[in-house]
């Protein structure tokens, strides 16, 4: 199982839900099963919402796969210690996320 927490700027709780249907037909191919755990707001910043969801894999998630489902969300990821977390955010220089293009 992954554990996915997207973090959205957006109007309403609404608009969070289609940003993440539209993120999730984008990886579909590699999933299996997913669930939505929550989509509330954000409560450190007005006007974001998160919204985290459990999802399971076709297959074994290696760090090549893992780069690949990554891929359809962002143009740019950093890794954390340990390469298990990744952040994409608009701070990093020439990032894209998918729901801007």
């Amino acid at each position: 199982m992954i554990s996915i927490p997207l973090f959205i700027e957006c109007k309403s709780k609404n608009e969070s839900l289609e940003i993440f249907e539209e993120l999730k037909r984008k990886i579909e191919p590699f999933i299996t099963t997913y669930e939505l755990m929550e989509n509330i707001p954000y409560f450190k910043i007005d006007g974001w919402f998160v919204i985290r969801y459990n999802l399971e894999t076709l297959n074994v998630i290696d760090i090549d796969k893992a780069e690949s489902i990554l891929e359809k969300m962002s143009n740019k990821w950093q890794w954390k210690k340990g390469i298990s977390d990744a952040i994409a955010t608009e701070r990093i220089d020439g990032t894209v996320l998918s729901y801007q293009i």
